[in-house]
């Protein structure tokens, strides 16, 4: 009986131990399968890198290069509708397509700002704080909603409009660019319709106007503009400053399509049109560029060496047509003729080439 019982606590004992290890084994295999799905949480992309602000500001929230490209990240948000030349002011002009969109909010912004740690990030957020948060400037609305329809008719827009074509007489072969804004509605406020370059400007950054034509009609806006990563906050700042009353200058990077480039400050000349309430119905501001004879040297020293690197190519097709020549007829390489695979064999005698043998269908090569 002793055996018995003793034979029977010892089974009871080995089950319990073997429960103990399998729970054991599946706390394992849980922790296991815990550590897999950690590994395979991918890493986290913020698709927000540029807001849209009420204005039509732009601001670049990641800044990963020592220069901060101004205008690509407007390519996302305002599209190209056509181009044009004015002979009298010697200005390309482009027009941009109205499409829907919604702001992003200050308060973001504002948020973000202080956040950085950075004492021109602080200035900027303060800044943004006092016109566009505190005094809740976003939320103006024209006193009288008529006041759009008399637009087109109003002493202040025609005067508006004589001042522009003035400024543009003036600066008429100066190196400028032009920016026009118009207000679209009472959400969106004014929104930049319109950008323009002088001829002399197109002819220095591009080199030649079709090139600047086929960059603007297929790739858009392209960043001939830059500004350096410790003065973009500044420059945000310029940006809200022109927009809402103030003019200020700040230093921007001038690039040419060849990577040359030339800091400059650029002088400012703004107009604005009001309605009879004293509501900002237009803006117009021109952007003239010093140009220095250095900039213009280097420029010219680089085409030049692009020019004829271009002619050497040109020498090197001339030699080989006249070698060509003298293996064809100069009637045969010039004109261009579709021929069937027939044909070429029946008229295989025209050929003039040196030291092949045409061969028939039944003939092979030894």
């Amino acid at each position: 009986m002793i055996k018995k019982h003793f034979s029977l606590f010892m089974v009871k004992k080995s089950i319990k131990k073997s429960s103990k290890t399998t729970c054991i084994e599946e706390l394992s295999i849980e922790k296991q399968n815990i550590s897999e799905c950690v590994m395979k949480v991918p890493r986290f992309l913020d698709p927000h890198h540029c807001f849209r602000l009420y204005g039509d500001i732009f601001f670049i929230d990641k800044l990963y290069d020592d220069d901060i490209c101004l205008l690509s990240p407007s390519n996302s948000f305002r599209a190209v509708g056509n181009l044009n030349f004015d002979q009298q002011y010697n200005l390309w002009t482009i027009n941009f397509l109205s499409t829907f969109f919604v702001f992003d909010s200050w308060v973001a912004v504002y948020e973000r700002l202080i956040t950085m740690g950075d004492k021109n990030a602080y200035e900027l957020a303060t800044s943004i704080d006092k016109m566009f948060i505190s005094n809740n400037n976003t939320s103006r609305q024209l006193k009288e909603p008529s006041a759009i329809m008399s637009l087109a008719s109003s002493i202040n827009y025609d005067r508006y409009c004589k001042e522009i074509d003035e400024v543009l007489m003036e600066k008429k072969d100066t190196f400028y660019i032009i920016l026009q804004y118009e207000f679209e509605s009472i959400e969106r406020g004014m929104i930049m319709k319109k950008m323009g370059f002088s001829k002399k400007f197109v002819d220095l950054i591009w080199g030649e106007e079709s090139i600047f034509i086929n960059f603007v009609l297929n790739y858009e806006m392209t960043d001939f503009i830059s500004i350096e990563k410790e003065n973009y906050f500044d420059f945000v700042l310029h940006n809200i400053l022109v927009v809402t009353a103030e003019t200020s200058q700040t230093r921007m990077k001038l690039k040419t399509l060849e990577g040359i480039f030339s800091s400059i400050f650029p002088s400012g000349t703004k107009k604005k049109c009001f309605d009879i309430n004293g509501n900002s119905l237009g803006l117009f501001y021109l952007y003239e560029f010093p140009i220095t004879e250095d900039f213009l040297t280097r420029v010219s020293k680089i085409r030049e060496k692009k020019t004829r690197r271009t002619n050497r190519k040109t020498l090197r097709d001339d030699n080989l047509e006249n070698v060509l020549n003298s293996y064809y007829s100069n009637d045969e390489f010039c004109q261009k003729k579709i021929k069937t695979k027939n044909e070429e064999l029946c008229n295989n005698q025209e050929m003039k080439r040196c030291g092949i043998r045409l061969l028939g269908d039944n003939e092979k090569i030894n």
